[in-house]
């Protein structure tokens, strides 16, 4: 499988500055929820003690942050593939919802992009989406309305009164038909935002179903302790996209047609997973994964769920790129919630799930940054000055297939006095290899012979 981004389609959310949130809406409105009657959870009072806060951090687990108490779909029906059946039914334009907003008629193309979402839930987990006639048969009644300007989406979760009713606003920022639904778009994070809740998904920011609060994280637009929260690492956020972008965060304003996340994200793979079972089906052969690099519509944030083979994040372009192979730790740490691989300038890329393993990197022409994990890695270079950055995650037998001068072997992280007093060069066959820690790491210069290195193609602090 070769995964692109033309293929590929769809978004969702609202700038967190402009929005009161409940536990399982989105809403514009201030005070109570005109659905619901709950009123704001804005989370809890930031930790400004910096011991306090690594002690709450220490204790706080990732994925309960966003679990809405353990609730999950249990239907009991399951096809052929032991996958459980969830039934939905999209609502006529009849009628209102909750008894206060008029319901809309779904057109067919909204009902394309709804059944492309469920399909980016399809790919994590033990789950099939069925669509029904009638609403009775329905675990999910998707619900499309006006809602006059106060909320982007509302779905009840699991356990709750009115369970599996959801709410789409279609006077909401990015649904509309020249992008904002396409995946990657403003329009598509609501529909897998909100399926998130109905699937039994909580808010990182808040206490719904009785999940913890990220630690650092004082309302809905706090990233919190180490920027965890935003949409690169979960589509629960209301910070949507990568925020802490080097180039800047991308809003609505900009544009609604690309640039946020397109998929459930590390931690919502992770959260769903354990609820639904993990699909392990699902990109099973030698899959190659290529990086945008470009800004238009089909450019988004994709979490890598591969179950197998031989697999490769690659770049084609001229820009400079950044390829980290290494997975979502889920730990409350950096690389907790992913490591994100990307073009300079460009807002979509790719992390990877935790538990998946992809093999090898490949970047363009211009000065990447290429980052290895504990898998035997093939690291590719091609054309610019470009940096092959070994860490602690590491080992394995990693192979530079291209090292050429100009480009350099960051060992920083391991520490220069470990490096030193375990650095071993031999000249092999198939060319250099350096041995570090007893074989724990070994990279292989392919080609090079005694003599080509030097000090100066390292960076040792």
């Amino acid at each position: 499988m070769s995964f692109t981004f033309g293929s590929y389609s769809a978004a969702k959310a609202v700038p967190a500055d402009t929005e009161t949130d409940t536990p399982w809406g989105h809403l514009l409105t201030n005070g109570a929820c005109p659905c619901c009657g709950l009123v704001e959870v804005t989370g809890q009072t930031v930790e400004t003690d910096v011991a306090a806060l690594l002690e709450t951090a220490a204790s706080t687990d990732y994925t309960d942050a966003i679990d809405w108490g353990g609730a999950m779909v249990d239907t009991g029906v399951f096809n052929e593939d032991g996958d459980m059946v969830i039934e939905y039914y999209f609502a006529p334009g009849e009628g209102r919802f909750q008894f206060v907003f008029p319901r809309q008629e779904w057109t067919e193309y909204e009902k394309q992009q709804a059944e492309l979402a469920f399909d980016t839930f399809e790919a994590i987990m033990n789950v099939e989406f069925v669509e029904v006639q009638n609403e009775a048969d329905a675990e999910f009644v998707l619900n499309k309305i006006n809602s006059f300007g106060t909320f982007l989406g509302v779905m009840t979760p699991p356990g709750e009164f009115g369970e599996g009713q959801g709410g789409f606003a279609g006077d909401g920022t990015g649904w509309d038909t020249t992008g904002g639904l396409e995946q990657g778009g403003f329009g598509f994070i609501t529909l897998i935002h909100e399926l998130g809740h109905g699937l039994g998904l909580a808010h990182p920011h808040d206490n719904g179903g009785g999940s913890p609060v990220l630690p650092g994280v004082s309302n809905s637009g706090d990233t919190g302790f180490l920027d965890l929260n935003q949409g690169v690492y979960t589509m629960m956020s209301y910070i949507d996209g990568w925020a802490t972008h080097p180039d800047g965060q991308l809003s609505p304003a900009q544009t609604v047609n690309y640039g946020y996340q397109g998929t459930p994200m590390a931690v919502d793979v992770a959260a769903l997973q354990e609820k639904y079972g993990a699909n392990m089906d699902y990109a099973t052969g030698n899959d190659v994964y290529i990086l945008p690099d470009s800004n238009e519509a089909g450019t988004f944030w994709v979490c890598i769920w591969d179950a197998g083979g031989i697999d490769e994040i690659r770049h084609d372009g001229t820009d400079a790129a950044v390829i980290d192979l290494r997975a979502a730790t889920l730990e409350l740490e950096e690389g907790g919630g992913g490591w994100i691989s990307w073009v300079d300038e460009v807002y979509g890329g790719f992390t990877i799930a935790n538990g998946v393993v992809i093999e090898n990197a490949t970047g363009g022409s211009g000065n990447d940054a290429l980052i290895g994990n504990s898998a035997d890695n093939v690291l590719t270079g091609n054309g610019g000055d470009d940096t092959f950055i070994f860490t602690e995650d590491g080992g394995g037998y990693d192979t530079l297939a291209d090292f050429e001068d100009g480009d350099l072997v960051d060992l920083s992280d391991l520490g220069f006095l470990n490096v030193i007093r375990n650095f071993e060069i031999t000249d092999t066959v198939e060319g250099l290899e350096l041995d570090l820690f007893d074989g724990q790491q070994v990279i292989l210069f392919a080609g090079y012979d005694q003599g080509d290195l030097g000090f100066s193609d390292f960076v040792f602090i």
